[in-house]
This record gives C-alpha cells, structure tokens and sequence, in this order.
C-alpha cells in the first residue's frame, strides 16, 4: 500500500463490421424493425482489447462465447440484441440478429439481458445498465462481464472501437493465500455498483468525447469472490468501478476461509478514472491479526431487521458483518433508530457499526446503563431523544459536529450531559433529570432553543458564546442561581424561568423580547424592559418579590399578572391600551390607572389594595373580579365606574356587583362582592 499508480489501460478496440446482408448505408428511416442475420468483426488492424488482460497487464483479448449487445434507433423498448462469438483471439467475428436499418448501431460489452440503449443522435445514447457489486476474481485479470465498455457503429462496413466506462482498481495480496473474498467499501459511501445511466458522446472518430454517468439503484460495497479457493498471493487483481472520484478513500476487507477479516484502509482520495488502472499495490496481510467482526447488541439488531429484510444471522441471533450482504443491508438502513421499552437493551455499543443511521430515539429502556458516548458515531448529524432510562448515568455528545437536536428526560440517573463542539446544534433539550447539577450550553453558535427545566438539583447554566438562543425554559429549577452570559442574549424571545432563585435580571439587550415568565421564581429586581419596547406581549410576574414595574415603553402588552405581589402598590398602565388581560388579585397595588379605549376581556385586580377603578373605556369584558379589597383597616368597598352597557352585559352573564361581602366561598359573585358601581354618565 506504499505505491500508488494510475496508469493507461490499453482498452480501445478496432471493430470492422460487416453486414450479412447489403453493404451500402440506406438513407432512408426504417418504418418497423426486421431482425435478419448479421455478423460484427473484431479485427486486428487495431490495438487490441476485451475480457481477459494479457500478462503485459494492459493487452485484453476476446473469449469463445463472449456477448455484446447491439441497440439503434429503431430496437423496440430501447433493448440490446445479443452477438456472440465461436472463437477466442483478436480477430472474432459477433453473430447474431438485428434490425437492417439505416442510422448508426450502438454497442456494449458485456451483453446484459436488461439493458437499454436509447438513441439520442447519431452521435449519442443512454445506456442502461448495471455495473455488477458481485465479481469474479481472475488471478491478473478482472471479471469479464463487470469491466462495461460501449461503441459506435456509424455506418456498417465501417470500424470502430469499444471503450470502457469505468475503470479498474487494482491490489496484490502479500502473506496469505487464505483470502477467500475482498469486500470493497467506499469510505465516503460513494456508489461503486448498481444500474447506471451513461449518456455517452461519440466524436467523429469514435471516441467517447463526452460521458455522464447517474446511479437509479446503487450500492456502496464491491465484492470480488473467488469462485473456488482462494485469491492467490503474489498475484495481481482487479475490481471493476464507475468512473468518479473518491474523495474519502477506500476500506478493503479481506475476508479469510475461517470468516474472520483483516481492514486495510486508503485514506487518500481515489480517482477512477474512464480507461484507466488505479494500482493499490501491495497489501500485505497478517492472518494472526485476523479479527471477527460479531454483532451482538442483538437490540440493536432486531431493531434493523425490522425494517431491513435479508440480514443474514447466526443461529444465536448474532450478525456477522461481512457474511453475505450484511455489510450492504445494514448500510442500507438510514435515517432514524428506534428502540422503545426494551428490557434487553443495555448500551448502545456497536451502534457505530450502522453508519447511516443519522438520529436515535431510545425511550423507555430501563435496563440502559452507565455512560452513552455517542462519539463513536459520527454520522448522527440530526438528533437523538433519550428518555425514562434510570441507569443512565452520563451522556457525551461533545464530538458530534453536525448533530443538530439532543433530548434528555427523565433520566433519573443523569448527572452529566457533555455538550461541546457541536456547531450545528440548534436544540439543546435536558429537563426532569433529577441529579443534573450543572448544563453547558456554551460555545454552540447554531443554538436556538435551550430547554432545561423541571432538572431539581440544578444550580448553574452557562450559556456564553451561544449568540443566536432566542428560547429559554428553565422552570421549576429551585436551586438555579445564575445563568451565564445571559444578559448577552439579543436574539431572546421567550423567556420562562418560573420556580428558582435567580434574583435579578437584566433585559436591557433584548430588544426581540415576546414573552417572560418568571412566576414564583425569587427575582426581586428586573431591569431594561424598555428595551423590548413594542414587542413584549405576555409578562408573568405572579407570586414573585419585585418592588417596581416600568412597562410604559412595551405599549403592545397583551398579558399582565402580578398576582400576589405585595411590592407593587402603583402600576401605570395608561400606555397599554392592547392590553386584554390582566391579573393583580391578592396584590398590594393601591393605585392602578389604566388607559383609554384599552380592549381589555379579563381582568381580576380582586383582593388587593384598590379604593377605585375606571373600566369604562375597556369595552366588553368578559370575565371581572374587583372586590374584597382591604386597606390597613380592613375591608374596604371599592368603587368601580363603568358604563351601563357593560353593566347590562354583566348582569346578562350572571355576573353580580354586591356591595356587601359574600363570606360564602361556593358564590362565584364572592370575588366581586363590596364593590358599590357608580354609572358613567
């Protein structure tokens, strides 16, 4: 594997055709097609080519009983014809059957019985065929019938020259005669089999000017299998494969007669190229180093052979990964792994053997233990959900550059989520984890949404150089203290950190602010709401130990509560007018102006400090509670002007002003009882 070599494969053929039947060219268009007997010669004018390479490692010759396959214009459904030869050498003549028509005829080598040939021109056509996963290894030679080559045939009695599609791959095995299969992978999954579409362009002269090559059904993987024994040592070997670049390299598995398998890895880029032999070298092979390559997480496989039939298990369940297909089909599973309340399931190892899984949902599988490293497998470039595992302890992630959304919840056992170096992350979701102390979320510039609440042991959350979080939930977290890089946070729209002890906050920079919600939480002080201005709409500040509120600036609030806030005694409220509900029960607001033609539709100020209220501007309120107001005294009536409009619609709705107190809690008019309504005239 030292020595790399591309070199010119010698693959251009002269073919002299001649037809059975006339030899002038007929202008004419053929109406229908009449199959009559006619024969292509391969003749010796030119260098010579075909299925068998020479000793001198580019000179290719013709074998008895070799096919081509001839298409033109008029062959119906776009099929090729099969013309075999009787002879083996350069100079072989092809019979067979096909229409005597007058434009050019078109040819590929081997025949395939499926193939199609449509004509474009008289100088192109797309070919149809396959390019075989499953060749046969020839000891300094290649699979007759896998190394595809195409011709034209511009006029009969005219010769051409057959060239390959593709290209050969080359290796020589050194220290072991043992090697019963060679499994070719493309490292970066780049198709090396499969049915292909080749739009080829034929110049003047009848050589390919032009090739377009698009897979419709493709596979990853190239197996070269020796039909009996074993590859031999010391000789050289060559695999068939589209021409294209590979730009991760290649993984060769050498599998021996006892099943076990030796990788070799070309970690440079590979260009096969039309023609051409790209020479691997040596591969030196240390059969004591041989390795069994066993699947057993058989969770893990049950869940694949779900969705992926063919899989080929041993009897206990277990999955050789290089027996058969295996490699093939469990490349062939893609997208998103699920596995929900398996008992058996108890870590995640060999999950990097299924490169295309790209997201994991594991949820309910109690007996998943100990540290998830997700590292090892870096191909989840979208999300993973863990859930309702208790013996999960801790989960890395930190290494996984193109996952974009991690949910952790209700792990019971959780005390580390290691997050790090995962730029493209957009959602970071840890919450209901009752032993999770601390939370990274720093230095994740893709970071949009940090949910981290209901986590009870939490006490610190850093959120610097994570510029683009614009939705934060850290609710019921009762020993949270601080959050870092907070106040950075620009691009914040909601914001809900209800139940902790974060005792200040400073919005000065949040200018896109929607929604905050900060009920119960122990914060005392809050500073820059201006800066939200019109934008603020929803602001839940019930049950929390704030002494002053300045929201004139955020004139589109829609939502106020200030339930039991007993700091607050004035709130101005007369900038507000979109404000439509709005909550102060059990306050100690003694003073609360509201402003003109505001739409309010709910509003309970009951239970606080107010002597009067002037509603009369707010329209049609669907639901009111106002009394049982108190002063240092005691009880005290609270007077409260409205129009009679709205006083019908309250009497409409059951909705009854006392001026006595209700004492019974059960009368649903308590909440509006000593309240005396004065009529706006």
């Amino acid at each position: 594997m030292k020595h790399f070599k591309t070199y010119l494969l010698c693959l251009g053929l002269a073919l002299t055709t001649a037809s059975c039947s006339q030899d002038d060219f007929d202008s004419t268009e053929a109406t229908s097609e009449k199959l009559v007997d006619m024969s292509f010669i391969a003749g010796s004018s030119q260098p010579v080519t075909r299925t068998v390479l020479g000793t001198d490692g580019s000179t290719v010759t013709w074998q008895t009983n070799d096919q081509i396959g001839i298409g033109y214009k008029t062959a119906r459904y776009q099929k090729t014809y099969p013309f075999k030869t009787p002879t083996t050498g350069s100079d072989v003549r092809f019979w067979g059957q096909a229409d005597d028509q007058p434009n050019p005829y078109f040819m590929m080598y081997p025949y395939q019985e499926n193939a199609k040939i449509a004509v474009k021109s008289n100088s192109q056509a797309e070919y149809q065929y396959d390019f075989p996963k499953n060749q046969k290894a020839v000891a300094g030679s290649f699979d007759p019938k896998a190394n595809v080559s195409v011709g034209i045939i511009p006029q009969r009695g005219k010769p051409f020259i057959a060239y390959n599609v593709g290209g050969l791959l080359c290796f020589t095995i050194k220290g072991t005669s043992d090697v019963k299969q060679v499994k070719l992978l493309a490292v970066g999954q780049e198709n090396l089999a499969g049915t292909i579409n080749s739009t080829i362009t034929f110049a003047n002269d009848g050589k390919i000017s032009a090739a377009q090559n698009k897979f419709t059904a493709a596979s990853p993987v190239v197996n070269l299998t020796a039909e009996s024994g074993s590859l031999e040592e010391n000789k050289s070997y060559y695999i068939a494969l589209p021409e294209q670049k590979l730009s991760q390299g290649l993984t060769l598995i050498f599998v021996l007669q006892n099943g076990k398998a030796i990788l070799k890895k070309v970690k440079q880029e590979v260009n096969i190229q039309r023609a051409q032999v790209y020479n691997l070298g040596e591969m030196t092979l240390d059969p004591t180093k041989a390795k069994d390559f066993i699947l057993k997480n058989q969770p893990i496989i049950d869940a694949v052979a779900a969705k992926v039939s063919g899989l080929n298990r041993k009897p206990d369940g277990n999955l050789d990964i290089y027996d058969g297909d295996n490699l093939e089909k469990i490349l062939s599973y893609k997208g998103i792994l699920t596995i929900t309340d398996n008992d058996k399931l108890t870590s995640i190892d060999e999950l990097q053997y299924y490169r295309n899984i790209t997201s994991v949902s594991l949820q309910g599988n109690k007996n998943l233990a100990g540290e998830l490293d997700f590292n090892k497998n870096p191909y989840l470039n979208n999300t993973i959900v863990v859930s309702n595992s208790p013996l999960v302890t801790k989960l890395d992630i930190s290494g996984l550059k193109d996952l974009k959304f991690l949910s952790a919840h209700h792990m019971d056992g959780l005390t580390e989520a290691k997050v790090g170096n995962n730029p493209q992350m957009t959602t970071l979701a840890l919450y209901n984890n009752k032993l999770l102390t601390k939370i990274d979320a720093s230095n994740l510039p893709a970071l949009t949404t940090l949910q981290a609440y209901n986590n009870g042991e939490l006490t610190n959350i850093n959120t610097l150089n994570s510029p683009k979080i614009n939705s934060i939930n850290i609710s019921a977290t009762g020993k949270l203290t601080q959050i870092e890089g907070l106040s950075d946070k620009d691009q914040l729209e909601n914001f809900v950190a209800w139940g902790n002890k974060i005792e200040s906050y400073d919005f000065s920079k949040m200018t896109k602010l929607k929604s905050i919600n900060l009920l119960g939480s122990a914060v005392k002080e809050i500073k820059g709401l201006a800066a939200a201005g019109t934008n603020l709409k929803i602001l839940e500040l019930g049950s929390t130990q704030i002494s002053s509120l300045d929201v004139t600036k955020n004139t589109e609030l829609q939502k106020l509560n200030l339930s039991y806030v007993k700091g607050i005694t004035t709130l101005d409220l007369s900038n507000n007018t979109h404000l439509t509900e709005l909550t102060t029960n059990n306050s100690g607001i003694r003073e609360l102006k509201l402003g003109s033609k505001n739409g309010l539709k709910n509003i309970n100020v009951s239970n606080s400090k107010l002597s009067s209220l002037d509603i009369s501007e707010a329209g049609t309120i669907e639901n009111i509670a106002v009394g049982l107001q108190t002063d240092v005294t005691g009880d005290k009536q609270i007077k409260v002007t409205m129009t009679q409009q709205q006083k019908d619609y309250f009497d409409s709705k059951g909705i009854i002003f006392t001026e006595n107190i209700i004492t019974n809690n059960s009368d649903k008019n308590k909440p509006n009882s000593n309240v005396k309504v004065i009529i706006k005239q």
